[in-house]
């Protein structure tokens, strides 16, 4: 099921490592599911899940990725994914500063055109992580699911979805019209090296 505001802590408030696998919003499912994509045990999903929620796995409420754009840039720079570039991309220059508590954060995010993504389906792979750019100047995502496809080869999102109240498969074209989406990022997660 949906349900947002599932972590605990804050800037007054000591920081709680929450781990679920029955209640997500969009950001909480993508890290659950990345953890245990690269998990074969409690203990290594736990480890993967710190890693990729908080800076240097520190489970302290200022290490943990706030905004979607700091999570991808982390992300990144552990080599839990990757970047996917298709065609020519929009610079999007975004400045937070909810929560007050954190200052004002600066991003200069890379956006793919909704056209670009539509059209280059052949391009993604199950499992890719798209971000999806927020209109607002004060926002940078309003929302992030996984690339998937239906039996016909449709480009599909599945997502927690705040609508549906669940987890969801719905149609990536659809998802994009009727939010007005312009400009999408997207992640691969990468996979983990075999031992030798």
């Amino acid at each position: 099921r949906y349900q947002a505001d599932t972590l605990i802590g804050g800037p007054r408030k000591t920081e709680v490592f929450v781990t679920r696998d029955d209640r997500f919003d969009c950001v909480t499912f993508c890290e659950t599911v990345l953890a245990a994509a690269r998990a074969h045990d409690l203990p290594s999903f736990e480890a993967a899940l710190r890693a990729i929620r908080y800076r240097g796995g520190l489970v302290e409420w200022r290490a943990r990725n706030h905004d979607f754009a700091a999570w991808c840039e982390r992300n990144i720079a552990d080599g839990f994914c990757r970047p996917v570039t298709m065609g020519e991309t929009v610079e999007i220059r975004k400045t937070l500063t909810a929560p007050s508590a954190l200052g004002r954060r600066s991003y200069a995010i890379a956006g793919i055109p909704r056209k670009v993504l539509l059209a280059s389906k052949d391009s993604l792979k199950r499992g890719d992580i798209v971000g999806f750019i927020s209109h607002r100047t004060w926002l940078d995502y309003f929302h992030t699911g996984f690339v998937t496809f239906d039996g016909k080869g449709e480009l599909m999102l599945r997502n927690a979805s705040l609508s549906h109240r669940r987890v969801v498969d719905e149609s990536m074209k659809d998802f994009l019209a009727i939010n007005g989406v312009r400009y999408v990022t997207v992640l691969r997660p990468q996979e983990l090296e075999k031992p030798a």
